[in-house]
């Protein structure tokens, strides 16, 4: 696979950089799960906060 990339022009180093941003983003999603994080809450939009106000 890693020559079909570099045959498209994906050098080395992208192939590399892409790999280990993947990794880690698994990486960091899985302890996120076994350490049982999650998100914040999202916030309500400055126009419902607006429309709240009294």
């Amino acid at each position: 696979m890693p020559a079909d990339l570099r045959r498209r022009g994906w050098s080395d180093q992208l192939i590399a950089d892409t790999v280990g941003s993947v990794s880690l983003n698994l990486l960091t999603g899985s302890f996120n799960l076994v350490a049982g994080l999650e998100p914040a809450p999202a916030e309500q939009s400055t126009k419902e906060k607006h429309d709240h106000v009294g």
